[in-house]
């Protein structure tokens, strides 16, 4: 389309060009040989050019534009799709609205009492506990140990809450002095709030005699947590909504020095004794299979110097045979390769703390107690290192009168 009619054209997205301004007259001599013009009222070569360079062909099957100011295709933008990762990012948010609405509506107490944590929660996609997954919890603890477990249980008359009065990061607590389970509200999505509550039950439900002959050892919560995850993958998995499979208990990550995490270890524990030896000693408190679970760990816990067992060491050789089954001690850490203690030797030895003893005197010793064990087998690493003390102390009298007839003293007398 022209702008104007005059002695210039100027055509919108067309190259400027300029016309003479007017028909010049002919010379006769350059006419020769040249074709006529074509008539005045015929399309001038410039209005072919222009209309060429600004307007489609016809064969292209368009039109020119009816006016200048429409914008020529190549500005005008299609209109963008939904991409994977746009509409994944809508679902997401969409999804966490929701979540957090849904959570809100329903336990509105939570965002007034842990706001932070109760978001967090939400935005995570975690478990909301209830009443119901700490009494699935208690029942399926019931259901498959509760043949085993006394029918006067303490556990009966404990209480259970989910609450917001737990530490940070802990999904469940027992407390053995105030009687009580407590389930946080927020448990993980790879978890499910009824698995630890029957964790937590279960920790409830472990006799008094059992916790009463093991608390004081170094190694008490390595093998009370050990064994409680160890029973609590026993239970059924609670149903889900989702078939996604229950991530496995944190108390995996947690290892001894032998190399073994706290579970493994309890399972070597019942792959020595027995299910039922072991669930005895747990849950029913029988003393014959107390010793038995605490003969086996002695064997597979590591042997590391005690104070326990050092004041065990002092009743049981404060008559006869001190010096023999201290320096008997010694020689089942070295050969377990530990580093002998700074503590006091109790005046059953010449020196004053069992680091004092000289590199020749311990060769020596340490050869006598690999003689030793030789001979007494687990009553040996029991006398030392069971972490029941009836057990220990049984071991250390035993262990004592073998010592006596063939242990020959290391350390002389002070002069």
């Amino acid at each position: 389309m022209l702008d104007k009619v005059g002695n210039s054209a100027r055509v919108d997205n067309a190259p400027y060009v300029e016309a003479p301004a007017g028909p010049e007259p002919m010379r006769l001599d350059a006419a020769r040989g040249q074709k006529p013009k074509a008539p005045m009222d015929a399309p001038s070569s410039l209005r072919l050019r222009a209309i060429a360079g600004g307007m489609p062909s016809e064969e292209a099957g368009t039109t020119a534009p009816a006016d200048v100011n429409q914008p020529t295709p190549a500005d005008v933008r299609p209109e963008m799709g939904v991409g994977p990762v746009r509409l994944f990012v809508k679902l997401m948010v969409g999804t966490l609205a929701l979540s957090t609405g849904v959570r809100f509506a329903r336990y509105p107490g939570d965002f007034a009492k842990d706001p932070g944590g109760s978001v967090w929660a939400a935005i995570n996609l975690q478990h909301r506990s209830s009443v119901t997954h700490l009494e699935q919890g208690n029942q399926t603890v019931l259901e498959r140990f509760g043949a085993h477990i006394p029918k006067d249980s303490a556990c009966f008359k404990a209480r259970a809450d989910v609450t917001h009065d737990v530490p940070s990061g802990v999904a469940g607590q027992w407390n053995h002095k105030t009687q009580r389970v407590k389930l946080n509200p927020n448990i993980h999505f790879e978890s499910h709030p009824a698995q630890v509550a029957g964790h937590e039950f279960i920790h409830c439900y472990t006799h008094p005699e059992f916790v009463e002959r093991h608390i004081k050892h170094p190694h008490w919560k390595a093998l009370n947590e050990g064994l409680t995850t160890r029973l609590t993958e026993k239970l059924p998995d609670p149903k889900r909504l989702l078939p996604i499979p229950l991530a496995k208990d944190p108390y995996h990550g947690f290892k001894l020095s032998t190399g073994d995490s706290w579970p493994d270890a309890a399972r070597r524990i019942e792959d020595e004794v027995g299910e039922d030896v072991l669930l005895k000693a747990f849950f029913g408190g029988d003393d014959q299979a107390i010793s038995e679970v605490a003969k086996a760990a002695a064997q597979i816990y590591p042997k590391i110097a005690s104070r326990i067992t050092e004041r065990e060491l002092y009743q049981a050789g404060s008559m006869r045979g001190g010096q023999q089954l201290a320096e008997c001690y010694v020689g089942a850490l070295l050969k377990n390769g530990q580093k002998l203690p700074d503590s006091f030797t109790n005046y059953l030895l010449p020196v004053f703390s069992y680091s004092d003893i000289s590199p020749g005197h311990a060769k020596k010793i340490q050869a006598q107690a690999e003689k030793s064990q030789k001979r007494m087998g687990i009553v040996f690493d029991t006398a030392f290192f069971s972490p029941d003390l009836k057990t220990q102390r049984l071991a250390l009298g035993m262990l004592r009168e073998d010592l006596l007839m063939h242990w020959k003293k290391v350390i002389p007398d002070r002069k």
